[in-house]
């Protein structure tokens, strides 16, 4: 059975299948909110039973992959920090690790949810797709289709379910990994188009994958190193370069992509009460506590002790 606090919280399991699940060996779920006509026959914003399934008034760490597809209405959702906005035709892929906040819908929302474990699915499928999607994921979670790719979603959706449910069914497993793997294909296909549409040409290409390792490096270590020279140089690239590489693609400059990681940092830090603002200038390597509060007071707007109190 699944050991983990999304399923025991969300307690996929127990549900009636009236309420729109469908599980298999306690690894791999789907849920949705739409009847056999793609209609909707629950409001997410106001059903409690399905809030209790997919909201959160706090934040909560996800361990599992759990894609989202939205074919109607709109949702909100933050990972990691990071606000998504989704509307029809939207996928949102979540990974294990993420930090998932509160979810806010419309109420038209509809709705198509796949929830697994990644090793008792991922690692039945080889296919090179994958390679693009983990690529696409270093840097975004949302994926926009067409109406005839979602329309191949929804169709490998309502597949699963139906199979699923079958009780005379035997080769459940099977038939998931199969089309699991066809989604990772579509998934894959999709990226690929998208990321040329993005990059234009393999300089830009490159350019994208510079980008992407950059805002990786910076997500691990910020906290102690703060110069684009050390980014540069774990790159094997000029910080020049690295500065004409990172603003071209994103539109921001390197030290503002450092600063955003710090002061979240520095925030989070403030606002848990658990730690002094001398703790917090330590734990994030800077020189001493004046040039901390220096330095945050610039980017905020206020001191750190003023930060803490709310003032």
């Amino acid at each position: 059975m699944l050991e983990n606090e999304f399923f025991r919280t969300l307690d996929f399991m127990t549900l009636p299948p009236d309420g729109g699940v469908s599980a298999l060996d306690g690894n791999f779920a789907l849920y949705d909110n739409i009847d056999n006509d793609l209609r909707q026959h629950t409001d997410l914003s106001s059903d409690p039973t399905t809030l209790s399934i997919i909201s959160s008034s706090y934040p909560y760490k996800i361990n599992f992959v759990l894609v989202i597809a939205c074919i109607g209405g709109t949702m909100s959702a933050r990972l990691n920090l990071f606000k998504y906005e989704l509307k029809k035709n939207d996928v949102l892929i979540v990974t294990p690790g993420m930090i998932g906040e509160c979810v806010e819908f419309s109420h038209d929302c509809r709705l198509v949810m796949i929830a697994f474990q990644e090793e008792n699915v991922i690692t039945s499928i080889s296919v090179p797709g994958m390679m693009e999607i983990s690529n696409f994921l270093i840097s975004d979670c949302k994926i926009s289709m067409s109406d005839e790719e979602m329309d191949d979603f929804i169709s490998i959706y309502v597949a699963m379910k139906k199979k699923i449910s079958d009780r005379d069914y035997r080769y459940k497993r099977d038939m998931v990994a199969g089309y699991m793997q066809v989604l990772c294909c579509n998934a894959g296909q999709i990226i690929r188009s998208l990321s040329e549409r993005k990059a234009g040409n393999a300089v830009g290409r490159r350019s994208r994958r510079l980008y992407e390792t950059f805002i990786s490096e910076v997500s691990r270590h910020h906290a102690r190193h703060r110069s684009v020279a050390y980014y540069a140089d774990r790159l094997c690239i000029t910080p020049k370069y690295l500065s004409h590489v990172v603003l071209s693609v994103s539109g921001r400059r390197p030290v503002e992509w450092i600063r955003d990681y710090v002061m979240l940092d520095a925030k989070a830090l403030l606002k848990s009460g658990k730690y002094t603002v001398q703790q917090v200038s330590d734990m994030l390597n800077f020189p001493n506590q004046s040039f901390f509060g220096t330095y945050f007071k610039k980017e905020s707007g206020v001191s750190p002790k003023a930060y803490m109190s709310g003032k």
